[in-house]
């Protein structure tokens, strides 16, 4: 896989999730759901396969471990209802997601300093194109995060968007 650039554009399709740079070469290409039960998230990318495991109980209480590609912890994710998704990086530096949009804003979730992503306003769940920062892209856990952000804004884009779907029927 190539190194992590900015911007990205993260598409989903069935389950699968990846994420191209401007000259369309494939930087995350992974796989969510049951074929990758009891993890998340399972995508190649810089260096080899990154994890996002099932849910463990730690002494700060219950969080999603990223796992880098030998296996060791790379950054913790915790999900808080009503405060949305956070990620807590090794050297303890922490980032809150916000997200939000509607049928009149466009569909959007930032990862603290990191990222940002914004889907288009017509057809949003077909691609949204992420940012990351300068500060993602200069820090020592550059691919944690981007895989993180990758991960976090999908989940939160999505919610976003079945959550403002019109009910019908």
């Amino acid at each position: 896989m190539n190194a992590v650039t900015s911007p990205l554009k993260v598409r989903e399709r069935k389950r699968r999730i990846w994420a191209e740079d401007t000259s369309k070469n494939v930087i995350l290409d992974g796989k969510s759901g049951r074929e990758v039960s009891p993890d998340s998230y399972v995508c190649a990318g810089p260096g080899g396969t990154w994890r996002v495991a099932a849910h463990v109980e730690g002494p700060g209480g219950k969080y999603t471990p990223l796992l880098d590609p030998t296996g060791r912890e790379a950054a913790r994710l915790h999900y808080v209802r009503r405060r949305g998704w956070s990620l807590e990086l090794p050297s303890g530096e922490t980032a809150e997601a916000s997200s939000g949009g509607n049928l009149f804003k466009a569909f959007h979730c930032e990862l603290g300093e990191f990222s940002r992503a914004k889907a288009p306003y017509v057809a949003p769940q077909r691609y949204f194109t992420l940012t990351l920062t300068d500060a993602a892209l200069n820090h020592p856990s550059r691919d944690a995060i981007a895989v993180a952000a990758v991960w976090i804004s999908e989940q939160a884009i999505a919610a976003k968007i079945t959550a403002d779907l019109p009910a019908f029927g």
